[in-house]
């Protein structure tokens, strides 16, 4: 039963992930536009040139590694920053979007859970 929770979670974020990725590269869903001060830090994160692309080829990649059995952990290391940063932007700037990102948040968090043996040594490292 736990590997089925954990195999639905994995490929739900990696659905997710890839799916707004590869949206950003090439638009096939109509988003609602940000306003007010969401709208002005996707504005300025924009006018770098490089952050979004940066982002979304990062989704992407912790995405692609979720799907896979061997590399999932690693993919869930990748996106842990950018789902802490999706749920302050959210929670903080555009309200309307919280739904979605706790639900990252959640599969995030159940899915350290399932691989955090594997991080366990990053943490309590043997002298």
């Amino acid at each position: 039963m736990r590997y089925l929770l954990r195999f639905f979670a994995r490929f739900g974020l990696s659905l997710i992930l890839i799916l707004f990725s590869l949206n950003y590269f090439f638009p096939f869903l109509p988003l609602p536009p940000f306003s007010g001060p969401g709208a002005d830090l996707m504005e300025a994160f924009a006018a770098t040139g490089y952050f979004l692309p940066l982002l979304k080829l990062t989704e992407l990649v912790a995405g692609l590694l979720l799907l896979s059995k061997s590399y999932a952990p690693l993919g869930v290391l990748l996106f842990f920053p950018i789902v802490v940063q999706i749920n302050l932007f959210h929670f903080f700037l555009a309200p309307a979007g919280l739904p979605l990102s706790v639900l990252l948040a959640l599969l995030e968090a159940y899915l350290v859970k399932q691989y955090f043996y594997l991080f366990y040594p990053f943490f309590f490292p043997e002298d």
